[in-house]
């Protein structure tokens, strides 16, 4: 893929997130690319990352293509915390970038959290995963252990979506603060809590587990939606114009990668295969709940570099 000559603020402007969790970053000039003469200097982000995944493996992907080097944008990741604590790193200024769940930022809004979205790009992808005693949930205990990464997570959404659109009253749900989403699948393969979120790579290892099962999906509980994406810590946006320049940068580069993925889907399934995140026995339907019609992180032109 080639660079574009789209302009990068209004590629970011018209793509972003806007309404109740308002449209991230306001200040700056309205020109073009930024070029200056001299030394490339990259513009270096801590930027927290819920989960792997389908909210990293194709960012990861897409950097080795070089699409952050040239955005002059480079990245140092943190990963698989759980969208709460990632949100909560955010908050606290300890990340400039995160990507998260979309319900993660507007809790923290709530809150009077100084975040806001830049972007989404990636629809539900979490499998309830159940102990293996659970074949239904009419078979779900009086009180259920819900494992979470904390209230404000995009997990625990998309659990009390899955529970309720099956019959389990809120009431009847104990939450159990355990971590990431491979954190939460083996807490209920121990045992420990009776059922827990899991994003897609690691719900497709749960449910090959003789310990655990899947008991629904989130896209057949709830309706479609952009979920995942980047939310930015807004004190730090608003610095400088160089500080909102890279912001668009960066996010530029994370939409680059994506677009490259569905291009180039053969290539990113061996990439990911050779690097241990997918295991040949579920390669092939990661990439269609990814990649196929409807899936997770969902082509939509106007989101493209292209658009």
């Amino acid at each position: 893929m080639k660079k574009h000559d789209i302009s990068r603020r209004r590629f970011i402007e018209t793509t972003a997130v806007g309404g109740a969790i308002g449209i991230a970053g306001c200040t700056g000039s309205s020109s073009n690319d930024d070029q200056s003469g001299g030394q490339r200097i990259l513009h270096n982000f801590e930027h927290g990352f819920s989960t792997g995944g389908l909210t990293y493996y194709p960012v990861q992907w897409g950097n080795e293509q070089g699409f952050f080097l040239e955005e002059e944008v480079s990245v140092n990741a943190f990963i698989g915390m759980g969208g709460g604590a990632s949100m909560q790193q955010l908050a606290a200024g300890n990340f400039q970038i995160g990507t998260n769940a979309m319900d993660s930022t507007v809790l923290a809004r709530a809150e009077e959290a100084e975040v806001s979205q830049l972007t989404t790009w990636a629809g539900l992808s979490h499998g309830l995963v159940a102990q293996e005693q659970y074949q239904s949930f009419d078979d779900l205990p009086e009180e259920v252990l819900l494992g979470i990464s904390n209230p404000t997570s995009g997990s625990t959404g998309a659990s009390y979506m899955m529970l309720s659109q099956n019959g389990i009253d809120p009431d009847r749900v104990t939450l159990v603060s355990i971590g990431g989403s491979r954190d939460r699948y083996l807490a209920v393969s121990n045992g420990d809590v009776d059922v827990g979120a899991s994003v897609l790579d690691v719900a497709l290892e749960a449910r090959a587990d003789p310990a655990t099962d899947i008991l629904t999906w989130a896209w057949e509980a709830g309706p479609e939606y952009y979920y995942m994406g980047t939310a930015v810590y807004e004190p730090w946006l608003e610095q400088s114009d160089e500080n909102y320049n890279a912001a668009v940068r960066h996010t530029t580069a994370v939409m680059r990668a994506i677009d490259y993925a569905y291009e180039n889907q053969n290539e990113f399934r061996e990439w990911a295969i050779g690097r241990g995140y997918l295991g040949e026995e579920v390669a092939d339907e990661y990439m269609e709940l990814s990649f196929g019609d409807g899936g997770f992180n969902r082509r939509d032109p106007s989101m493209s570099p292209q658009g």
